[in-house]
């Protein structure tokens, strides 16, 4: 199995951050830092980011689309 990209820190204060496993470092995702969040919304975030990553490198496989019906 592939390493995920993404983890979870905890930070003070008992909020958290998405970090990348790789570098360590919390993500900037369009220009905002992960971090600073309730542990719900950064583990619905790392959830999403990791399902985008694996499609992404190719270890998760997405169904193609059945064509929709023109009827």
């Amino acid at each position: 199995m592939a390493t995920l990209r993404y983890g979870l820190k905890v930070e003070a204060n008992n909020v958290w951050a998405v970090v990348d496993v790789f570098t360590g470092q919390p993500v900037v995702l369009h220009g905002s830092l992960l971090s600073n969040l309730p542990r719900d919304e950064a583990d619905d975030l790392l959830d999403i980011l990791n399902l985008k990553d694996g499609i992404r490198r190719g270890t998760i496989k997405v169904p193609p689309r059945a064509p929709e019906d023109e009827s």
